[in-house]
Protein backbone atom coordinates (compact mmCIF):
# COMPACT_ATOMS: atom_id res chain seq x y z
CA UNK A 1 0.00 0.00 0.00
CA UNK A 2 3.11 2.13 0.51
CA UNK A 3 3.97 2.06 -3.00
CA UNK A 4 0.69 2.33 -4.39
CA UNK A 5 -0.06 5.16 -2.22
CA UNK A 6 3.17 6.57 -2.20
CA UNK A 7 2.33 6.57 -6.49
CA UNK A 8 -1.12 7.90 -5.96
CA UNK A 9 0.26 10.73 -3.27
CA UNK A 10 2.71 11.66 -6.83
CA UNK A 11 -0.05 11.49 -9.57
CA UNK A 12 -2.22 13.47 -6.78
CA UNK A 13 0.70 16.24 -6.50
CA UNK A 14 1.48 16.40 -10.02
CA UNK A 15 -2.56 17.11 -11.27
CA UNK A 16 -2.44 19.81 -8.24
CA UNK A 17 0.49 21.32 -10.02
CA UNK A 18 -0.50 20.75 -13.53
CA UNK A 19 -4.23 22.67 -12.00
CA UNK A 20 -2.17 24.83 -10.42
CA UNK A 21 -0.18 25.97 -13.71
CA UNK A 22 -3.62 25.75 -15.69
CA UNK A 23 -5.65 28.82 -13.43
CA UNK A 24 -2.80 30.33 -12.05
CA UNK A 25 -2.04 34.27 -13.48
CA UNK A 26 1.75 34.36 -15.01
CA UNK A 27 3.17 37.48 -14.17
CA UNK A 28 4.11 37.86 -17.95
CA UNK A 29 0.16 38.68 -18.37
CA UNK A 30 -0.23 40.85 -15.71
CA UNK A 31 -1.93 44.70 -16.71
CA UNK A 32 0.82 47.38 -17.27
CA UNK A 33 2.41 48.85 -14.34
CA UNK A 34 3.47 52.53 -14.51
CA UNK A 35 6.85 53.63 -12.96
CA UNK A 36 7.00 57.07 -13.95
CA UNK A 37 4.19 59.24 -14.41
CA UNK A 38 3.84 61.06 -17.62
CA UNK A 39 4.23 65.00 -18.09
CA UNK A 40 2.66 67.91 -19.57
CA UNK A 41 5.11 70.33 -21.02
CA UNK A 42 4.84 73.99 -22.93
CA UNK A 43 4.11 77.23 -22.81
CA UNK A 44 0.76 76.78 -20.48
CA UNK A 45 -1.85 79.69 -22.33
CA UNK A 46 -3.91 80.30 -24.78
CA UNK A 47 -3.07 79.92 -28.15
CA UNK A 48 -0.31 77.88 -27.23
CA UNK A 49 0.54 73.68 -27.90
CA UNK A 50 0.73 71.87 -24.89
CA UNK A 51 2.69 67.58 -24.79
CA UNK A 52 1.98 65.29 -23.05
CA UNK A 53 5.05 62.07 -22.39
CA UNK A 54 4.09 58.77 -22.53
CA UNK A 55 5.64 58.16 -18.67
CA UNK A 56 7.83 54.79 -18.09
CA UNK A 57 5.86 51.80 -17.89
CA UNK A 58 6.34 48.30 -17.16
CA UNK A 59 4.83 45.28 -19.41
CA UNK A 60 4.80 45.02 -23.18
CA UNK A 61 2.75 47.98 -24.27
CA UNK A 62 0.77 47.71 -27.32
CA UNK A 63 -1.12 50.44 -27.43
CA UNK A 64 -1.58 53.85 -25.50
CA UNK A 65 -4.46 56.43 -25.39
CA UNK A 66 -4.57 60.16 -24.27
CA UNK A 67 -7.84 62.42 -22.72
CA UNK A 68 -6.99 65.88 -21.91
CA UNK A 69 -9.00 67.12 -19.12
CA UNK A 70 -9.89 70.40 -17.53
CA UNK A 71 -9.70 71.57 -13.75
CA UNK A 72 -11.12 74.17 -11.82
CA UNK A 73 -9.09 73.10 -8.75
CA UNK A 74 -5.26 72.36 -8.75
CA UNK A 75 -5.49 69.42 -6.08
CA UNK A 76 -9.02 67.46 -6.46
CA UNK A 77 -9.47 65.45 -9.49
CA UNK A 78 -12.97 65.21 -9.31
CA UNK A 79 -12.97 68.77 -10.59
CA UNK A 80 -11.39 67.71 -14.02
CA UNK A 81 -13.80 67.16 -16.92
CA UNK A 82 -12.60 65.98 -20.28
CA UNK A 83 -12.32 67.64 -23.15
CA UNK A 84 -13.63 66.87 -26.08
CA UNK A 85 -11.94 65.55 -29.12
CA UNK A 86 -8.55 66.30 -26.83
CA UNK A 87 -7.35 62.82 -27.26
CA UNK A 88 -4.11 63.37 -28.88
CA UNK A 89 -0.34 63.68 -27.83
CA UNK A 90 -0.44 67.25 -28.30
CA UNK A 91 -3.56 69.94 -27.32
CA UNK A 92 -3.98 73.55 -28.65
CA UNK A 93 -4.38 75.73 -25.60
CA UNK A 94 -8.46 77.32 -26.00
CA UNK A 95 -9.69 80.43 -24.21
CA UNK A 96 -12.05 77.98 -22.52
CA UNK A 97 -8.91 76.99 -20.45
CA UNK A 98 -8.57 80.50 -19.39
CA UNK A 99 -7.89 80.30 -15.69
CA UNK A 100 -8.01 76.63 -15.16
CA UNK A 101 -5.65 73.17 -15.05
CA UNK A 102 -4.73 70.66 -17.34
CA UNK A 103 -4.33 67.60 -16.71
CA UNK A 104 -4.06 64.03 -19.09
CA UNK A 105 -5.55 60.89 -18.24
CA UNK A 106 -2.71 58.48 -20.40
CA UNK A 107 -3.74 54.93 -20.54
CA UNK A 108 -1.15 51.73 -21.28
CA UNK A 109 -2.60 48.72 -22.96
CA UNK A 110 -1.33 45.28 -23.31
CA UNK A 111 -2.86 41.96 -24.27
CA UNK A 112 -4.18 41.65 -20.28
CA UNK A 113 -5.66 44.82 -20.41
CA UNK A 114 -4.88 48.24 -19.52
CA UNK A 115 -3.90 51.14 -16.84
CA UNK A 116 -4.50 54.20 -16.43
CA UNK A 117 -2.55 57.03 -14.53
CA UNK A 118 -3.33 60.78 -14.29
CA UNK A 119 -0.28 63.76 -14.70
CA UNK A 120 0.46 66.61 -12.34
CA UNK A 121 -1.71 69.67 -12.93
CA UNK A 122 0.40 71.97 -14.87
CA UNK A 123 0.38 75.16 -14.06
CA UNK A 124 -2.80 77.66 -14.30
CA UNK A 125 -3.59 79.00 -17.99
CA UNK A 126 -2.63 81.95 -18.77
CA UNK A 127 -4.33 84.12 -21.36
CA UNK A 128 -4.28 87.73 -22.40
CA UNK A 129 -6.73 90.73 -22.03
CA UNK A 130 -9.18 91.16 -24.75
CA UNK A 131 -9.73 94.59 -26.24
CA UNK A 132 -13.53 95.23 -26.61
CA UNK A 133 -13.04 98.95 -27.53
CA UNK A 134 -9.76 100.44 -29.04
CA UNK A 135 -7.84 103.35 -27.54
CA UNK A 136 -8.78 106.21 -28.50
CA UNK A 137 -6.45 109.82 -29.32
CA UNK A 138 -7.95 112.97 -28.89
CA UNK A 139 -6.68 116.30 -29.21
CA UNK A 140 -6.38 119.39 -32.02
CA UNK A 141 -4.25 117.04 -34.82
CA UNK A 142 -2.06 120.29 -35.61
CA UNK A 143 1.96 120.85 -35.43
CA UNK A 144 2.86 121.95 -31.17
CA UNK A 145 -0.83 120.38 -29.37
CA UNK A 146 -1.02 117.51 -27.29
CA UNK A 147 -2.55 114.59 -28.14
CA UNK A 148 -3.80 112.38 -25.06
CA UNK A 149 -5.11 108.55 -25.40
CA UNK A 150 -7.30 106.56 -23.40
CA UNK A 151 -6.79 103.05 -22.65
CA UNK A 152 -9.94 101.25 -24.67
CA UNK A 153 -11.75 98.91 -23.07
CA UNK A 154 -10.68 95.74 -21.69
CA UNK A 155 -12.22 91.59 -20.89
CA UNK A 156 -10.31 91.37 -17.59
CA UNK A 157 -12.29 91.81 -14.97
CA UNK A 158 -9.18 92.63 -13.06
CA UNK A 159 -7.01 96.18 -12.66
CA UNK A 160 -4.16 96.14 -14.94
CA UNK A 161 -1.01 98.08 -15.14
CA UNK A 162 -1.16 100.07 -18.75
CA UNK A 163 1.86 101.55 -20.68
CA UNK A 164 1.78 103.68 -23.70
CA UNK A 165 3.56 104.14 -27.08
CA UNK A 166 3.32 106.65 -30.07
CA UNK A 167 3.66 105.77 -33.49
CA UNK A 168 3.86 107.60 -36.68
CA UNK A 169 2.45 106.49 -39.81
CA UNK A 170 2.99 108.08 -43.32
CA UNK A 171 -0.65 107.06 -44.55
CA UNK A 172 -3.69 105.47 -42.44
CA UNK A 173 -2.47 101.71 -42.90
CA UNK A 174 -0.65 100.51 -39.94
CA UNK A 175 2.31 99.06 -41.68
CA UNK A 176 3.49 101.93 -42.16
CA UNK A 177 3.80 103.37 -38.94
CA UNK A 178 7.18 103.21 -37.25
CA UNK A 179 7.26 103.82 -33.30
CA UNK A 180 8.19 107.48 -32.11
CA UNK A 181 11.20 107.22 -29.94
CA UNK A 182 11.16 108.38 -26.30
CA UNK A 183 7.22 108.50 -26.65
CA UNK A 184 6.16 106.41 -23.40
CA UNK A 185 3.26 108.59 -21.66
CA UNK A 186 -0.84 108.51 -22.26
CA UNK A 187 0.09 112.43 -24.20
CA UNK A 188 2.17 113.20 -27.16
CA UNK A 189 3.19 116.98 -28.06
CA UNK A 190 3.32 116.85 -31.67
CA UNK A 191 6.67 117.80 -33.05
CA UNK A 192 7.86 118.68 -36.51
CA UNK A 193 8.50 115.75 -37.56
CA UNK A 194 4.68 114.46 -37.39
CA UNK A 195 3.85 117.29 -39.75
CA UNK A 196 1.78 115.74 -43.23
CA UNK A 197 1.58 112.07 -41.09
CA UNK A 198 -0.56 110.04 -38.98
CA UNK A 199 -0.57 109.40 -35.43
CA UNK A 200 -1.35 106.27 -33.97
CA UNK A 201 -1.50 105.12 -29.94
CA UNK A 202 -0.45 101.81 -28.65
CA UNK A 203 -1.69 100.71 -24.87
CA UNK A 204 -0.26 97.65 -23.38
CA UNK A 205 -2.16 96.00 -20.30
CA UNK A 206 -0.46 93.84 -18.03
CA UNK A 207 0.13 92.49 -14.09
CA UNK A 208 -3.57 91.57 -14.62
CA UNK A 209 -3.64 88.45 -12.43
CA UNK A 210 -3.25 85.33 -14.24
CA UNK A 211 -3.16 87.25 -17.33
CA UNK A 212 -0.43 87.86 -19.71
CA UNK A 213 0.16 91.46 -21.48
CA UNK A 214 -1.87 92.34 -24.38
CA UNK A 215 -1.75 95.38 -26.49
CA UNK A 216 -4.39 97.49 -28.94
CA UNK A 217 -3.48 100.40 -31.39
CA UNK A 218 -5.58 103.55 -31.76
CA UNK A 219 -6.89 104.43 -35.18
CA UNK A 220 -5.15 107.08 -36.80
CA UNK A 221 -5.45 110.41 -36.10
CA UNK A 222 -6.31 113.01 -39.44
CA UNK A 223 -2.95 113.76 -41.28
CA UNK A 224 -1.49 116.69 -39.19
CA UNK A 225 -1.08 119.92 -40.38
CA UNK A 226 0.69 123.38 -39.18
CA UNK A 227 1.69 126.72 -40.73
CA UNK A 228 4.93 126.57 -42.45
CA UNK A 229 7.83 125.84 -39.78
CA UNK A 230 11.56 126.23 -40.04
CA UNK A 231 13.22 123.28 -39.25
CA UNK A 232 17.34 124.75 -40.59
CA UNK A 233 17.61 128.32 -41.68
CA UNK A 234 18.30 129.67 -45.43
CA UNK A 235 21.51 129.84 -46.70
CA UNK A 236 23.91 131.03 -49.14
CA UNK A 237 26.86 129.25 -50.74
CA UNK A 238 29.59 129.63 -53.24
CA UNK A 239 32.99 131.66 -53.23
CA UNK A 240 32.56 135.33 -52.05
CA UNK A 241 34.66 136.16 -55.00
CA UNK A 242 34.05 138.88 -57.78
CA UNK A 243 33.58 136.75 -61.08
CA UNK A 244 32.29 133.87 -58.77
CA UNK A 245 28.42 132.81 -58.92
CA UNK A 246 26.62 132.32 -55.51
CA UNK A 247 23.18 130.66 -54.70
CA UNK A 248 20.51 130.62 -52.07
CA UNK A 249 19.30 127.63 -50.66
CA UNK A 250 15.50 127.92 -48.87
CA UNK A 251 16.48 125.98 -45.87
CA UNK A 252 14.04 123.12 -44.59
CA UNK A 253 10.20 123.50 -43.99
CA UNK A 254 7.35 121.55 -42.89
CA UNK A 255 4.00 122.93 -44.06
CA UNK A 256 0.60 120.87 -44.48
CA UNK A 257 -1.20 121.76 -46.33
CA UNK A 258 2.22 122.01 -48.73
CA UNK A 259 3.69 125.93 -48.51
CA UNK A 260 4.47 128.42 -51.39
CA UNK A 261 7.44 130.22 -50.83
CA UNK A 262 9.21 133.78 -52.16
CA UNK A 263 12.79 134.92 -51.84
CA UNK A 264 14.07 138.46 -51.45
CA UNK A 265 18.12 138.98 -51.85
CA UNK A 266 19.62 141.86 -50.18
CA UNK A 267 22.39 143.43 -50.07
CA UNK A 268 24.59 145.18 -47.14
CA UNK A 269 27.24 147.34 -46.48
CA UNK A 270 28.28 145.22 -43.40
CA UNK A 271 27.48 142.55 -41.14
CA UNK A 272 24.34 144.57 -39.46
CA UNK A 273 21.16 143.06 -40.76
CA UNK A 274 20.06 147.13 -40.52
CA UNK A 275 22.29 147.86 -43.29
CA UNK A 276 20.39 145.42 -45.78
CA UNK A 277 18.21 146.63 -48.67
CA UNK A 278 16.42 144.79 -50.74
CA UNK A 279 17.83 144.24 -54.47
CA UNK A 280 16.02 145.69 -57.21
CA UNK A 281 14.83 143.37 -59.80
CA UNK A 282 15.41 140.38 -58.05
CA UNK A 283 17.72 138.18 -59.51
CA UNK A 284 16.70 134.86 -58.68
CA UNK A 285 18.40 131.76 -57.50
CA UNK A 286 21.87 132.67 -58.33
CA UNK A 287 23.92 136.09 -58.22
CA UNK A 288 26.94 136.54 -60.27
CA UNK A 289 28.97 138.74 -58.77
CA UNK A 290 31.35 141.62 -59.99
CA UNK A 291 33.26 144.66 -59.02
CA UNK A 292 30.10 146.71 -57.70
CA UNK A 293 29.88 143.87 -55.11
CA UNK A 294 33.08 144.08 -53.70
CA UNK A 295 33.62 144.09 -49.59
CA UNK A 296 29.69 143.80 -49.67
CA UNK A 297 27.50 141.51 -47.82
CA UNK A 298 24.36 139.51 -48.85
CA UNK A 299 21.46 137.84 -47.20
CA UNK A 300 17.96 136.19 -48.37
CA UNK A 301 14.37 136.72 -46.74
CA UNK A 302 12.91 133.16 -47.27
CA UNK A 303 8.58 133.11 -46.78
CA UNK A 304 6.62 130.15 -46.39
CA UNK A 305 3.01 130.42 -46.81
CA UNK A 306 -0.33 128.66 -46.44
CA UNK A 307 -3.91 128.82 -45.19
CA UNK A 308 -2.56 128.06 -41.95
CA UNK A 309 -0.43 130.94 -42.00
CA UNK A 310 2.99 132.12 -42.70
CA UNK A 311 6.40 132.58 -41.86
CA UNK A 312 9.68 134.68 -42.24
CA UNK A 313 12.89 133.19 -41.99
CA UNK A 314 16.69 135.26 -43.10
CA UNK A 315 19.73 133.60 -44.21
CA UNK A 316 22.99 134.53 -42.14
CA UNK A 317 25.04 137.23 -43.66
CA UNK A 318 27.29 136.04 -46.41
CA UNK A 319 30.51 137.91 -47.35
CA UNK A 320 32.10 139.89 -47.45
CA UNK A 321 32.80 139.74 -51.45
CA UNK A 322 36.92 140.18 -52.46
CA UNK A 323 38.64 140.11 -55.52
CA UNK A 324 40.15 136.76 -56.85
CA UNK A 325 43.80 136.35 -55.66
CA UNK A 326 46.19 132.93 -56.44
CA UNK A 327 46.74 130.66 -54.41
CA UNK A 328 49.35 131.30 -51.78
CA UNK A 329 50.49 128.59 -49.70
CA UNK A 330 50.92 129.23 -46.02
CA UNK A 331 51.81 125.80 -44.74
CA UNK A 332 53.33 123.06 -46.40
CA UNK A 333 51.64 120.02 -46.77
CA UNK A 334 53.38 116.51 -45.32
CA UNK A 335 53.22 112.76 -45.79
CA UNK A 336 51.91 109.90 -43.13
CA UNK A 337 52.26 106.63 -43.13
CA UNK A 338 54.60 103.76 -42.55
CA UNK A 339 57.66 103.99 -44.88
CA UNK A 340 57.31 100.09 -45.67
CA UNK A 341 56.45 97.97 -48.81
CA UNK A 342 51.90 97.74 -48.84
CA UNK A 343 51.38 100.53 -46.40
CA UNK A 344 48.96 102.93 -48.01
CA UNK A 345 50.09 106.74 -47.43
CA UNK A 346 48.55 109.80 -47.29
CA UNK A 347 49.57 113.66 -48.12
CA UNK A 348 47.54 116.35 -46.39
CA UNK A 349 46.51 119.48 -48.61
CA UNK A 350 48.90 121.95 -46.25
CA UNK A 351 47.25 125.47 -45.58
CA UNK A 352 46.61 127.87 -48.55
CA UNK A 353 45.07 131.53 -48.87
CA UNK A 354 43.51 132.80 -52.09
CA UNK A 355 39.92 132.92 -53.43
CA UNK A 356 38.44 131.20 -54.97
CA UNK A 357 39.16 128.16 -52.51
CA UNK A 358 41.26 126.45 -54.17
CA UNK A 359 41.04 122.95 -56.03
CA UNK A 360 43.64 120.46 -55.31
CA UNK A 361 45.73 117.37 -57.45
CA UNK A 362 48.44 115.56 -56.52
CA UNK A 363 51.52 113.67 -58.17
CA UNK A 364 53.76 111.19 -56.78
CA UNK A 365 57.44 111.29 -57.44
CA UNK A 366 60.06 107.71 -56.81
CA UNK A 367 63.31 109.39 -56.22
CA UNK A 368 66.71 107.35 -56.20
CA UNK A 369 69.21 107.84 -53.67
CA UNK A 370 70.61 110.19 -55.86
CA UNK A 371 67.81 112.41 -55.80
CA UNK A 372 66.58 112.03 -59.30
CA UNK A 373 62.93 111.88 -58.90
CA UNK A 374 60.41 110.79 -61.50
CA UNK A 375 56.12 110.80 -61.38
CA UNK A 376 54.97 107.05 -60.50
CA UNK A 377 52.40 106.06 -62.64
CA UNK A 378 48.77 106.69 -61.80
CA UNK A 379 49.76 107.83 -58.86
CA UNK A 380 47.50 110.81 -58.66
CA UNK A 381 45.39 111.26 -55.57
CA UNK A 382 45.73 112.04 -52.07
CA UNK A 383 46.60 108.21 -51.07
CA UNK A 384 49.79 105.97 -52.29
CA UNK A 385 50.41 102.36 -51.69
CA UNK A 386 54.24 101.69 -51.12
CA UNK A 387 55.29 98.71 -53.94
CA UNK A 388 58.56 96.56 -53.90
CA UNK A 389 60.20 99.21 -56.51
CA UNK A 390 59.88 102.05 -53.79
CA UNK A 391 62.42 99.63 -51.33
CA UNK A 392 65.73 101.79 -51.26
CA UNK A 393 64.56 104.74 -52.37
CA UNK A 394 62.28 107.67 -51.09
CA UNK A 395 59.13 109.17 -52.34
CA UNK A 396 57.56 112.53 -52.20
CA UNK A 397 54.51 114.41 -53.36
CA UNK A 398 53.42 117.35 -55.24
CA UNK A 399 50.23 119.22 -54.27
CA UNK A 400 48.96 121.67 -57.08
CA UNK A 401 46.33 124.38 -55.59
CA UNK A 402 44.36 125.65 -58.59
CA UNK A 403 41.78 128.75 -59.09
CA UNK A 404 40.55 130.87 -61.57
CA UNK A 405 43.44 132.99 -61.08
CA UNK A 406 46.11 130.37 -61.29
CA UNK A 407 47.89 127.57 -60.33
CA UNK A 408 50.72 126.74 -57.48
CA UNK A 409 52.71 123.59 -56.96
CA UNK A 410 54.45 122.65 -53.43
CA UNK A 411 56.54 119.53 -53.23
CA UNK A 412 56.32 118.08 -49.74
CA UNK A 413 59.46 116.42 -47.48
CA UNK A 414 60.67 113.40 -48.72
CA UNK A 415 59.82 109.71 -47.18
CA UNK A 416 63.37 108.06 -47.08
CA UNK A 417 63.96 104.93 -45.01
CA UNK A 418 61.27 102.55 -46.88
CA UNK A 419 61.69 98.86 -46.01
CA UNK A 420 60.92 97.95 -49.58
CA UNK A 421 60.82 94.45 -51.61
CA UNK A 422 63.87 92.43 -50.69
CA UNK A 423 65.80 90.99 -53.38
CA UNK A 424 67.94 87.77 -53.17
CA UNK A 425 71.80 87.61 -53.28
CA UNK A 426 71.30 84.73 -55.98
CA UNK A 427 68.33 84.21 -57.95
CA UNK A 428 66.74 80.69 -57.50
CA UNK A 429 68.11 77.92 -59.14
CA UNK A 430 66.11 75.02 -60.86
CA UNK A 431 67.54 71.12 -61.01
CA UNK A 432 65.60 68.20 -62.70
CA UNK A 433 65.77 67.25 -66.32
CA UNK A 434 63.00 69.60 -68.61
CA UNK A 435 61.15 66.57 -70.02
CA UNK A 436 57.65 65.60 -69.98
CA UNK A 437 57.05 63.61 -66.61
CA UNK A 438 60.18 64.27 -64.70
CA UNK A 439 60.09 66.72 -61.90
CA UNK A 440 61.70 70.00 -61.23
CA UNK A 441 62.92 71.28 -58.03
CA UNK A 442 63.45 74.86 -57.20
CA UNK A 443 65.30 76.32 -53.90
CA UNK A 444 64.58 79.67 -52.92
CA UNK A 445 67.42 81.21 -53.80
CA UNK A 446 70.08 83.05 -51.47
CA UNK A 447 68.51 85.84 -49.71
CA UNK A 448 70.75 88.70 -47.60
CA UNK A 449 69.58 90.13 -44.41
CA UNK A 450 67.06 87.51 -43.37
CA UNK A 451 66.73 83.90 -42.01
CA UNK A 452 63.07 83.72 -42.92
CA UNK A 453 62.03 80.64 -44.50
CA UNK A 454 58.21 81.61 -45.35
CA UNK A 455 58.81 81.10 -48.83
CA UNK A 456 55.93 81.37 -51.71
CA UNK A 457 56.51 79.34 -55.09
CA UNK A 458 55.61 79.50 -58.39
CA UNK A 459 56.27 78.11 -61.63
CA UNK A 460 55.50 79.62 -65.11
CA UNK A 461 55.19 78.25 -68.78
CA UNK A 462 56.98 80.39 -71.52
CA UNK A 463 55.99 79.86 -75.22
CA UNK A 464 59.93 81.43 -76.11
CA UNK A 465 62.62 82.47 -74.47
CA UNK A 466 61.15 86.34 -74.60
CA UNK A 467 59.94 86.70 -70.65
CA UNK A 468 56.60 88.60 -71.66
CA UNK A 469 55.46 85.11 -72.87
CA UNK A 470 55.67 83.64 -69.43
CA UNK A 471 52.24 82.87 -67.89
CA UNK A 472 51.75 81.31 -64.38
CA UNK A 473 50.93 77.51 -64.18
CA UNK A 474 47.34 76.86 -62.50
CA UNK A 475 47.79 75.37 -58.95
CA UNK A 476 51.82 75.09 -59.61
CA UNK A 477 52.49 76.62 -56.19
CA UNK A 478 55.24 74.28 -54.66
CA UNK A 479 59.14 73.80 -54.86
CA UNK A 480 58.77 71.09 -57.32
CA UNK A 481 56.52 70.95 -60.38
CA UNK A 482 56.50 67.72 -62.73
CA UNK A 483 56.64 68.39 -66.59
CA UNK A 484 53.34 67.87 -68.34
CA UNK A 485 52.08 67.45 -71.88
CA UNK A 486 51.13 70.84 -72.27
CA UNK A 487 54.87 71.87 -71.50
CA UNK A 488 56.68 70.43 -74.59
CA UNK A 489 57.49 72.58 -76.67
CA UNK A 490 57.72 75.75 -74.44
CA UNK A 491 59.93 76.61 -71.60
CA UNK A 492 60.02 76.32 -67.52
CA UNK A 493 60.71 78.59 -64.77
CA UNK A 494 60.27 78.99 -61.00
CA UNK A 495 59.72 82.24 -59.32
CA UNK A 496 60.16 82.46 -55.72
CA UNK A 497 59.03 85.67 -53.11
CA UNK A 498 59.20 86.37 -49.30
CA UNK A 499 55.83 86.31 -47.85
CA UNK A 500 54.71 89.75 -47.40
CA UNK A 501 58.02 91.45 -47.99
CA UNK A 502 59.01 90.98 -51.94
CA UNK A 503 57.72 90.38 -55.39
CA UNK A 504 58.43 87.23 -57.13
CA UNK A 505 62.39 86.57 -58.42
CA UNK A 506 62.80 84.03 -61.19
CA UNK A 507 65.03 81.78 -61.87
CA UNK A 508 66.36 81.23 -65.45
CA UNK A 509 64.27 79.12 -68.09
CA UNK A 510 65.33 75.38 -68.06
CA UNK A 511 65.73 74.26 -71.97
CA UNK A 512 63.34 74.02 -74.35
CA UNK A 513 60.79 70.96 -73.38
CA UNK A 514 61.22 68.11 -76.35
CA UNK A 515 58.20 67.39 -78.27
CA UNK A 516 57.74 63.69 -78.75
CA UNK A 517 58.18 62.32 -82.76
CA UNK A 518 55.17 61.31 -84.14
CA UNK A 519 55.22 57.53 -85.42
CA UNK A 520 58.30 55.97 -83.07
CA UNK A 521 58.08 53.58 -80.82
CA UNK A 522 59.04 53.10 -77.18
CA UNK A 523 62.38 50.76 -76.79
CA UNK A 524 62.40 50.00 -73.04
CA UNK A 525 65.72 48.82 -70.84
CA UNK A 526 67.75 50.92 -73.32
CA UNK A 527 70.18 53.44 -72.36
CA UNK A 528 70.09 57.72 -73.57
CA UNK A 529 73.18 59.45 -72.87
CA UNK A 530 71.19 63.24 -72.03
CA UNK A 531 73.53 65.58 -71.19
CA UNK A 532 76.37 63.16 -70.92
CA UNK A 533 74.90 60.92 -68.63
CA UNK A 534 72.69 57.26 -69.33
CA UNK A 535 70.10 56.93 -68.31
CA UNK A 536 67.97 53.75 -68.78
CA UNK A 537 64.48 54.18 -70.68
CA UNK A 538 61.18 53.88 -68.58
CA UNK A 539 57.54 53.48 -70.40
CA UNK A 540 56.19 55.46 -67.86
CA UNK A 541 58.43 58.60 -67.05
CA UNK A 542 62.22 57.84 -68.55
CA UNK A 543 60.92 57.34 -72.13
CA UNK A 544 63.92 57.34 -75.10
CA UNK A 545 62.57 57.02 -78.59
CA UNK A 546 64.40 55.94 -82.06
CA UNK A 547 64.46 58.64 -84.22
CA UNK A 548 66.44 57.62 -87.57
CA UNK A 549 68.11 55.26 -85.75
CA UNK A 550 69.12 57.56 -82.50
CA UNK A 551 68.13 56.98 -79.01
CA UNK A 552 66.77 60.36 -78.32
CA UNK A 553 65.72 61.71 -74.58
CA UNK A 554 61.70 63.35 -74.62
Amino acid sequence: MKSFFGFRSLKVLSISVLALSIFSVSPSLAAPTNSVLPLISGNISVGATATVSKGTWVGTIENYSYQWRRCTDLVTTTTCVAISGANALTYVITQSDSGKYLRVSVTALDVSGGTTVLTAPTVIVLSKPVNTVLPKVTGTTSFGNILTTTTGTWSTPNAGIYSYKWLRCSNQTESSCVYISGATSSSYGIAAAEVGTYIRSEVTISDVTNRLPASAKSSPTSAISSEPRNTSSPFISGDPVVGQKIQYSPGGWVANPAATFTTVWQKCTATGVESCVNLSPQPGQFITLNDSDLNMYYRVQVTGVNNFGGTIKFSPVFGPIVKPTAPVNTKVPSITGLSKEGEIVTVDNGLWSGFPIPTYSYVWQRCSVANVCSAINSAITSTYKITYEDGGNSIKAIVKATNSVGSVSVTTNSITGIIGSMSPFLIPQVSGLASRGQTLESDSGIWAGTNTTDFLFKWQRCSSTVLSTCTDITGAQANKYQVAMTDQGKYLRSGVAIRNVSQYFFSDLSDRVPQPTVGTKYIKGKTCTVRGKKVTSDAKTLICRNVKGKLVWY
